[in-house]
């Protein structure tokens, strides 16, 4: 036997075991961008064999024309992008309810305080209405028709305020007698322009010695 014949069935050989790992280990490899096919640009073979794997002809090598291992990769691939899907949709919706709820709550929060609002606007009125009956009160408990009253009370409120006072202030203050700020018709009782006039000017004289 000649020495080429002997280097023939060898090399045959040598091609049938490598045959496997191509078709196996080698396809890994060569899904260069991880999509789970095979297309002729990353095929590292020849075109005779992509032409020969690639059975429906559609340019790839995709499906049954992968390796067994290399499909089921692919499908367990394909659970994770689903699941993680999945998780994103629900991390979406929970933020939905999350935003809902602070809009819910914010919402109740300020309906809360327009409604305590509400009610000290109502409180003070109440108070404000309460304290111009109580003026009007201690007028009408007075003499009736006041000419002090009538003469001072510009706004006509029922009471003489310190804004409306045109005598000496301490003269003021010595007539309210429940220090309550204002002089009302009883405070003023006893009282008439005429003498407050005298008394300022008494007041007045006083000083100026």
């Amino acid at each position: 036997m000649t020495l080429s014949r002997c280097i023939k069935p060898a090399s045959v050989l040598m091609l049938a075991l490598a045959a496997p790992v191509l078709s196996q280990s080698g396809f890994y490899g060569q899904d260069r961008n991880g999509d789970g096919v095979i297309t002729r640009d990353e095929w590292r073979g020849s075109d005779q064999s992509f032409r020969q794997r690639d059975v429906n002809e559609d340019g790839v090598l995709s499906g049954n024309e992968l390796p067994a291992r290399m499909r089921t990769r692919r499908q367990t691939q394909g659970r994770n992008n689903d699941e993680n899907q999945y998780n994103d949709r629900n991390r979406y919706n929970d933020q939905d309810r999350y935003n809902d709820r602070n809009r819910a709550d914010d919402r109740d929060r300020y309906n809360d305080q327009n409604r305590y609002n509400d009610g000290n606007r109502s409180d003070n009125q109440t108070s404000y209405d309460e304290r111009n009956d109580g003026y009007r009160n201690r007028s009408a408990a007075g003499t009736g028709q006041n000419a002090t009253l009538d003469q001072l009370d510009k706004n006509r409120n029922g009471v003489i305020e310190g804004n409306e006072w045109t005598f000496d202030p301490n003269l003021f203050h010595e007539l309210d007698r429940n220090g309550d700020s204002v002089l009302s018709g009883d405070e003023l009782r006893n009282t008439s322009p005429e003498s407050l006039r005298n008394q300022d000017r008494n007041r007045s004289g006083s000083r100026s010695r």
